[in-house]
């Protein structure tokens, strides 16, 4: 065990790894006649927020499709954000380049910095912001606004809002204000195209701004469908009046599931957890997770909801019971759990406390057991949560409540 600890539970401070998604785009200025101002702003979606010291970039160079392989255009420049604090799910972020010939940055949140071989101008010919993670050579897509239009012209096809810009073989050239859809994104889902109408004429828009009314939803995924669905956006072209950034919305999504009453005890070596859920929507499992100190939680099991489809408006009463007795099911999870840490390790930031937190779970629970040698501390603490699993993959956590131990 402190082999595995002292290998697997340094901490390398890497940047946080993002999903497609985990951001979304909801207003952007081209640059305006006033003050050569180009702006744009983001709102954080990832459940639970952005970690501290987490980088990503942002560039207005398209995809350009034309080259073997695909691959973003350099002319453009890119901008470098890093989180100087951790941001909570639905913050929202601001970024300006200011100047025509010698761009100055500012972001309401965080560092921003330049890199690239040209400056950031959203053009008021139409333009895009693409926001990844990773290399300009090998980026990591995660969101992705496109404000330009293409008409149908000969052999060169008009935009869509499935594939963007049609660049390559006998349709557009690759030009700086083009960009075809990059890989990992979907309009709609986590990308927009800022346009009602794309393949017409005059189909750009200089300014975009989401609408408040589309701010709120049920879920994580509607709310995502909604940001990156043009319908819901105010659009125009105005250079001396932009939109105000950020925007005044209140982005939020409506709880999946109330919790009711929640209590779990150790008796006889079996630990029984108990709770209510008061209404439920969309609502597909529940996981029970455990802590010796409050903070380090494990999943020890699992419940699937009973609401009929994932909804129900009533009370509900759900149980939970480990036989922690049981010497091969302690070591079974003892150890899937590890390994699953270690695993972890190697694609994210785990830490010796946490390693050994587990350990410390596994023992408390150890020492339940008859055949334990050692009787049951009844001082010892086991900390209990409920993970509601939602059929969209969205969470929520109940609170954090203690287990007696007999």
């Amino acid at each position: 065990m402190m082999i595995i600890l002292l290998m697997f539970g340094i901490n390398k401070g890497y940047a946080q790894p993002l999903l497609a998604g985990d951001i979304a785009f909801v207003g952007y200025n081209a640059i305006n006649s006033n003050n050569n101002e180009s702006s744009f702003t983001f709102v954080v979606l990832k459940t639970g927020g952005i970690a501290n010291n987490t980088i990503i970039n942002f560039t207005d160079n398209g995809w350009n499709t034309a080259l073997s392989p695909a691959a973003l255009g350099t002319a453009e420049g890119i901008i470098q954000w890093k989180s100087t604090g951790a941001l909570s799910q639905f913050a929202q972020v601001t970024i300006k380049a200011t100047g025509q010939a010698s761009s100055v940055l500012s972001a309401s949140a965080g560092n921003v910095s330049y890199s690239g071989s040209g400056l950031f101008i959203l053009s008021v010919g139409g333009d895009q912001v693409l926001a990844f993670q990773g290399t300009a050579a090998s980026p990591t897509f995660i969101a992705g606004i496109h404000m330009n239009s293409e008409i149908l012209s000969g052999t060169q096809l008009a935009s869509t809002y499935a594939g963007w810009d049609n660049i390559g073989g006998t349709s557009w050239s690759y030009i700086q204000t083009r960009s075809a859809l990059p890989p990992g994104l979907t309009t709609g889902v986590n990308a927009i195209m800022g346009l009602l109408s794309p393949g017409t004429n005059g189909a750009e828009f200089d300014n975009g701004i989401v609408k408040c009314t589309a701010t709120s939803a049920g879920s994580l995924a509607t709310l995502r469908a909604q940001l990156n669905n043009p319908n819901n956006w105010d659009l125009k072209n105005e250079g001396l009046v932009p939109y105000p950034l950020p925007t005044t919305c209140a982005f939020s999504i409506a709880l999946p599931v109330s919790f009711g009453p929640a209590t779990a005890s150790v008796q006889n070596g079996v630990l029984q957890v108990n709770w209510t859920t008061e209404s439920e929507k969309q609502s597909d499992h529940f996981d029970v997770e455990a802590s010796v100190d409050g903070l380090a939680f494990q999943k020890i099991g699992s419940v699937a909801s009973k609401a009929a489809a994932g909804n129900e408006a009533t009370e509900l009463h759900y149980q939970f019971e480990i036989d922690l007795q049981s010497e091969n099911a302690l070591l079974g999870a003892g150890m899937a759990s590890i390994l699953g840490l270690i695993i972890a390790a190697g694609r994210r930031r785990i830490t010796v406390q946490a390693l050994l937190a587990l350990a410390c779970i596994v023992l408390i629970i150890a020492s339940c057991s008859k055949e334990a040698s050692v009787p049951v501390d009844k001082d010892k603490e086991l900390y209990i949560r409920i993970r509601q699993v939602d059929r969209d993959g969205t969470i929520q956590y109940s609170k954090v409540f203690k287990a007696g131990i007999d």
